[in-house]
């Protein structure tokens, strides 16, 4: 029994393989077959472009081997070259309040966001004790003066002693100056906005104990700002107050055309720098403290240079060089060039252009000297 079953196995894998090998053969029949016909379609296509090229000759020149490509002219205008810097917006007057004496806070008037005039009451300590002392010397005064005056008239009837009168007119000005000193005091107590601006910050709270040194609120005048910008060292001879640049605020999407009002004196060790100023104008209170600006300073002009794309600028073991096309012939040519400052994407072209020629832009990697192209709109 077991050797009738190996038999029929090893028959099954005879017939197997046979089959197998049929379908190959037959695959390789189909193949054979159809690149024949592919070959008889192909030629029946050519065959179709000739008789078509015979009697179009737009569709001949399609039928050409020619890259397809767009141009650009080449111009002479002005071209300027700018130092970029970048800086920080800062407020001219940006300040910290704190008090003048040390007392409890017994009163806020303000709150973060609010506007401010000059002298107008931030904050207010407790003066309790100052203000029962001002009464307290407000009656010894009048006392003083009374008596004063009573020697005064005395003394000019040769009545009393000059010594006297001198006590009386002494003690009658002591009080008068310690009084002074207390409302004085007194004042320091209420808290006054230097300037008018925006409260950005409150700090205290009602019932701390304010000293000197502790910060009630942020003012900042958004009215006069300025940019703060370091540039290197190698440009300190081309920069000057007065000198007119460009600052572009990323943020806000704007450009605004100002002057430099302080150039720094002294290069920082650590990064050979000096600082420069400029002032802004801020009408509508958008630009903030510690917004980043970039700076740009003009510090070169060519009139009536040629100038061209430095994308399109490629380099070999000769040289920089460009292609442009001879629209004569729709051939590319190969110009060497020599370039000089680059700036914003364009390029100062020095030697090889005279800035009627006609670039090859998109598609020139795909060219080379003495290609055919065809050329069609971007």
């Amino acid at each position: 029994m077991k050797r009738i079953l190996i038999a029929i196995s090893i028959a099954a894998f005879i017939l197997a393989c046979g089959a197998e090998k049929n379908d190959l053969a037959a695959k390789r029949e189909q193949l054979i077959q159809k690149k024949k016909a592919l070959a008889k379609l192909e030629a029946e296509v050519k065959a179709l472009e000739k008789e078509i090229a015979a009697l179009d000759p737009a569709f001949k020149e399609d039928l050409d081997d020619r890259t397809l490509i767009t141009t650009l002219p080449v111009t002479r205008t002005t071209f300027a070259h700018y130092v970029e810097a970048r800086g920080i917006i800062e407020a001219e007057k940006n300040v910290l309040i704190t008090p003048q004496t040390v007392g409890k806070i017994v009163k806020i008037y303000v709150k973060e966001g609010q506007v401010v005039t000059p002298g107008q009451v931030i904050a207010r300590q407790d003066v309790d004790v100052i203000l029962k002392n001002i009464e307290q010397l407000k009656t010894q005064l009048e006392l003083a003066t009374t008596l004063f005056e009573k020697q005064k008239r005395l003394w000019e009837q040769n009545i009393g002693t000059e010594v006297q009168y001198l006590q009386a007119k002494t003690n009658k000005e002591a009080l008068e100056r310690q009084l002074a000193a207390l409302q004085a005091q007194a004042d320091l107590a209420v808290i006054r906005a230097p300037f008018g601006g925006v409260i950005d910050k409150v700090f205290a709270k009602e019932g701390e104990v304010a000293a000197l040194t502790t910060p009630i609120a942020r003012l900042v005048s958004l009215n006069e700002i300025k940019v703060v910008a370091e540039l290197s060292e190698a440009h300190l001879n081309r920069v000057k107050v007065g000198d007119e640049v460009l600052v572009e605020v990323p943020a806000l999407q704007e450009t605004q055309t100002s002057r430099i009002t302080y150039v720094g004196q002294v290069i920082d060790p650590t990064n050979r720098t000096f600082r420069i100023e400029v002032a802004l104008r801020n009408p509508n209170g958008k630009m903030k403290p510690e917004m980043i600006v970039l700076v740009k300073l003009k510090d070169s002009e060519v009139p009536d240079a040629v100038v061209i794309p430095v994308s399109l600028v490629q380099e070999d073991a000769a040289g920089k060089f460009v292609y442009i096309v001879d629209t004569t012939t729709n051939t590319v040519q190969r110009r060497n060039i020599e370039i000089g400052r680059v700036y914003d994407g364009k390029a100062q072209v020095l030697k090889g252009l005279e800035g009627n020629e006609l670039l090859v832009n998109e598609g020139f990697r795909f060219v080379s000297e003495g290609k055919k192209v065809k050329i069609t709109q971007s």
